[in-house]
């Protein structure tokens, strides 16, 4: 499953390396893995929250679990030859990228692996067998080849499709009236349905799944749970809740800053790829050529080898006062998926400000 998640995701993490990404700067007040976990060799100096994503881009590179290198009993021995391999092959990794490519994350495990432990040093025969066999000096073709789209020359700016989608859903001065919103929803997914609840107002967030709680203050992502509350969350849980920072999805998008990469079928509808680079790392969205409304969001959380993709599928939009949102919402990462079904959504209510305050650490 983890493979199956990782290839589908996989075009996400290739625009980001078509259009470059920065990733999220380390502040002062982060700690780092040495500092949290024990035995911390190559990956010192990185930030703590970002080693648990690192280990399942590691994972899902190779279709493994933890036990795989670990001593699941205690994850800093070193008793397993797996992991002090592993460690060779990170080394071998940041090195390919620092001679090669001048430091930027251009190969990482899976360029390799391919969700296999043991990469396949032989080109197959089987592997270039198509379908329907090809005559006599025709090309073999392999599975997956990208559709083919307009010449850059004839596809739209990715301002006319921003455009295009913000008419389609209302239009800016509809949208520009929006301040606020309280979403309720249902959560299907990790085995049990969970009722949810989203506050949004002034760039900031609110979120209650059953009894658990996260949120944004405009300055720090903070999670409430089983554990306690923690305010430097993994990347992964923070690439999460950024999508769910915004009033409507795409509201952050600048057509300034983005690239028309072409078209491709999502769910069944031809879609215009508009990709960016953004301050966290990538971002690609899938517009309708029909309707223009938003249908998929590609972005990923940092880790210490390559971004580990999130994708996010908008469907069954409605109105709701003078604009339109999508009241059914998929999301996948490299290991599950999950969808959330809005039952309803209020427009502009009062919201205390304090309601996004990050808790106290307990």
């Amino acid at each position: 499953m983890r493979l199956l998640r990782l290839r589908s995701l996989v075009l996400g993490v290739a625009l980001a390396g078509m259009v470059g990404f920065a990733a999220g700067q380390q502040t002062a007040a982060e700690k780092t893995a040495d500092q949290v976990f024990k035995n911390i060799q190559v990956f010192q100096g990185k930030p703590a929250n970002e080693l648990r994503p690192t280990m399942d881009f590691i994972a899902s590179s190779l279709g493994v679990h933890c036990s795989f290198c670990h001593n699941t009993a205690d994850f800093s021995s070193d008793a397993k030859p797996p992991k002090r391999r592993a460690r060779q092959m990170v080394e071998m990794v940041y090195a390919v990228n620092k001679s090669t490519f001048d430091g930027r994350e251009e190969v990482n495990c899976y360029t390799c692996h391919r969700g296999s432990p043991h990469p396949e040093g032989r080109l197959s025969v089987a592997s270039l067998v198509a379908t329907s066999s090809p005559g006599i000096g025709e090309r073999v073709s392999g599975e997956g080849e990208a559709q083919a789209s307009p010449a850059r020359s004839q596809l739209p700016s990715a301002k006319d499709i921003l455009n295009k989608y913000l008419a389609a859903i209302g239009g800016t001065d509809a949208l520009g009236a929006v301040h606020a919103e309280t979403v309720e929803a249902e959560r299907a997914g990790f085995g049990r349905n969970t009722p949810v609840t989203l506050t949004r107002a002034d760039g900031k967030l609110l979120l209650v799944a059953g009894t658990a709680k996260s949120g944004y203050d405009g300055a720090q992502f903070w999670t409430v749970g089983r554990r306690g509350t923690d305010l430097d969350p993994e990347s992964s849980t923070v690439a999460q809740l950024r999508t769910d920072v915004p009033l409507y999805p795409a509201a952050g998008l600048d057509a300034a800053k983005a690239r028309v990469f072409g078209v491709r079928t999502v769910n069944g509808h031809k879609a215009y790829v508009v990709a960016v680079r953004t301050d966290h790392g990538f971002a690609s969205y899938d517009f309708d050529t029909e309707t223009g409304l938003l249908l998929r969001y590609t972005t990923g959380a940092p880790t210490y080898l390559g971004m580990l993709p999130l994708q996010v599928n908008y469907d069954d939009y409605r109105a709701v006062g003078a604009i339109k949102l999508p009241f059914a919402i998929t999301y996948a990462n490299h290991e599950f998926h999950w969808e959330r079904k809005v039952t309803s959504v209020k427009l502009n209510p009062s919201v205390d400000p304090a309601r996004f305050a990050a808790p106290s650490a307990k």
